[in-house]
């Protein structure tokens, strides 16, 4: 075979990966990157790793893998989000609980200054909540001095991210790898 063969294989069945990671083939994956291990450090054209595909598409089963595999969980892309920030934007909260029980930084700033607490703060209460009580800093705020109170938009919100400032880390042990 040739080597341009060999590259052409490789960018289709770093197409066929995406998709196994969209749709959580965790078992599939796996299978592939044991016969393929350098796949795993491929990148996209945004600097995005598969662990940002898995976290933004909630594939945790994939995640698992590619940790597994040696794959970086804080690895940020080129605007400087890393896979939680992924999660956080996507609302996939089982996914950013994965990440933060196994190492990922709450407080990972992109180039805007925006970190996963304060996306979380936009999307989703239940996440700021949880991203708060893995160590998420409640007090950030991003290049526009904009924190968490101007990124959230509900009253209730407020109330509930109030209430969780002072709160101690809670035990997730049961979804470490």
């Amino acid at each position: 075979m040739s080597e341009q063969f060999d590259a052409i294989d490789i960018d289709v069945l770093s197409q066929d990966i995406t998709k196994m990671i969209y749709n959580d083939q965790s078992n599939v994956l796996d299978g592939i990157l044991n016969y393929y291990p350098t796949l795993v450090d491929r990148i996209d054209l945004n600097g995005r790793t598969w662990m940002h595909h898995a976290a933004e598409s909630g594939s945790w089963g994939c995640m698992s893998v590619l940790r597994k595999h040696g794959l970086e969980i804080d690895s940020p892309d080129v605007s400087g989000e890393t896979p939680l920030h992924r999660a956080v934007t996507r609302n996939h909260l089982e996914a950013a609980q994965w990440l933060l029980v196994n190492g990922a930084n709450p407080n990972a700033s992109n180039r805007m200054g925006g970190t996963p607490t304060l996306y979380a703060a936009e999307w989703s209460a239940d996440a700021v909540e949880q991203l708060i009580l893995s160590g998420g800093d409640h007090t950030v705020v991003d290049h526009s001095h904009d924190g968490i109170e101007q990124w959230a938009s509900r009253e209730s919100f407020l109330n509930r991210v109030q209430a969780h400032r002072e709160a101690q880390p809670i035990s997730t042990s049961s979804l470490k790898m």
